[in-house]
């Protein structure tokens, strides 16, 4: 089964074109980062603006929190989130989301095709820090 990490953008970026890896600069961000990149084969950045990134596309900075947008872009976007991944991950893998609910729902509803994991799910920002600072100290899977 292929398992893949999924993590959310955050409000603290870069100026200019990055890389969406590089793009993101909260300590958040960072740890869920070193997480999925050590945990992980293939893993996406959830962008409020672009929908699925691969961790290497170039993007330019902007100011979208897709928490604070309308119903209607929310809508919008989780329906070019979910045809994203159905294009381009097989049916039947593993997704592992760090994410916030705005950014899961979508992605949850992909529940009949894929096996979702929300493994901070209903902690607070302190707790899924410490989750991260402890999961760097376990070996990696790197599945």
């Amino acid at each position: 089964m292929l398992k893949i990490g999924i993590i959310s953008c955050v409000s603290k970026k870069l100026e200019g074109s990055h890389q969406a890896k590089d793009m993101y600069r909260s300590s958040w961000f960072l740890k869920a980062k070193n997480y999925v990149e050590t945990n992980f084969k293939h893993w996406f950045i959830l962008s409020a603006k672009h929908g699925l990134l691969s961790p290497d596309t170039v993007i330019e900075s902007y100011n979208i929190f897709l928490k604070e947008t309308n119903r209607d872009y929310k809508y919008t976007w989780g329906n070019r989130v979910t045809t994203q991944i159905l294009a381009g991950v097989p049916n039947g893998s593993e997704l592992h989301l760090l994410a916030g609910s705005c950014y899961r729902k979508p992605i949850e509803a992909l529940s009949d095709k894929y096996t979702i994991v929300v493994p901070m799910r209903g902690m607070g920002i302190g707790e899924q820090l410490q989750w991260l600072k402890n999961k760097q100290n376990e070996l990696p899977t790197n599945q």
